[in-house]
């Protein structure tokens, strides 16, 4: 019934279309908002003004704002059996564009939602682009969460899935779609709740601690290395003590005492790594405590 009212609607809009210029491009832009809302674009580019101009939702569509060549026009709105549809006439424009809200095509299926919608080609176009942004925070299912209800994430599946730094975008290009057809559009996505989205933030930027800390450890650990092949075996020998101490710091006293060296040569030594900026000496009392600077 539903593919019949199609090619019905397909052939009377081709009779009107056959004495109007040619349409080069067709795009649509969805854009699915938080609380479900749901912005439609339909833009329609000629290659030659036109007076006439229409347009069909199988849905119900609502804050219609309609533009030809960007100055905004008034049109005819009207309910079908199946739909709605949009007639404009004398507008003397090449490009046309119908926004408006679109609903009746989200849904859910357990706590996975979903936007669909066919989209029937009614009139004759050499090339269509369509284009659904996710809400932000929204993910593509996977297709291993579908597999055991026989679904797939993304229906057609030759789809482009990019992203426009907020949202996931889902794009499609059609040359020349076949008028009378229908294009399925399906894609099963999950929006992350509150604490989700905290979790989320507190991995990446936990993420972000432990390589910043693991990239400044190789960081010291390969000075080091680099250090080694011009220091003595005694500054060597610091070095390394150093590295192995918890804050890469440890007691002058401690030094001399773990590399059975006096006080007065491992100061020496401390001191002649100090004024090479490798490590740091932080006076405590009676006490020196040597640190690692790389």
């Amino acid at each position: 019934m539903e593919r019949r009212v199609l090619l019905f609607l397909g052939f009377f809009l081709f009779l009107i279309s056959i004495a109007r210029a040619k349409v080069v491009e067709y795009e649509v832009v969805v854009e699915i908002e938080k609380g479900d809302v749901v912005r439609w674009r339909a833009t329609i580019t000629h290659d030659a003004p036109v007076e006439r101009s229409s347009y069909f939702m199988i849905s119900r569509i609502g804050e219609v704002r309609i533009t030809a060549d960007g100055r905004e026009v008034s049109c005819e709105v009207r309910k079908e059996v199946i739909g709605t549809s949009i007639l404009c006439t004398d507008l003397n424009a090449r490009e046309v564009c119908y926004e408006f809200l679109a609903y009746d095509v989200l849904g859910t299926v357990g706590d996975i939602r979903r936007f669909a919608y066919s989209l029937p080609i009614t009139m004759i176009v050499d090339r269509l682009e369509i284009e659904v942004k996710l809400p932000r925070g929204a993910e593509i299912v996977s297709r291993e969460k579908l597999e055991k209800l026989g679904l797939v994430p993304i229906t057609p599946q030759n789809a482009t899935i990019t992203s426009d730094g907020r949202r996931i975008v889902v794009k499609w290009v059609v040359q020349s779609p076949p008028l009378g057809s229908k294009i399925d559009i399906s894609i099963f996505y999950e929006e992350l709740s509150d604490a989700m989205k905290l979790v989320t933030v507190g991995v990446i930027l936990a993420s972000i601690v432990v390589v910043t800390i693991l990239t400044v450890s190789f960081r010291q650990r390969e000075r080091a290395r680099q250090l080694a092949r011009v220091l003595t075996p005694q500054e060597k020998a610091i070095i390394e003590l150093l590295l192995k101490s918890p804050k890469k710091q440890i007691d002058q006293k401690t030094l001399a005492s773990r590399l059975d060296l006096s006080k007065s040569k491992v100061s020496r030594l401390v001191r002649n790594l100090a004024e090479r900026g490798i490590v740091e000496i932080e006076r405590r009392g009676r006490k020196n405590r040597v640190r690692l600077k790389l």
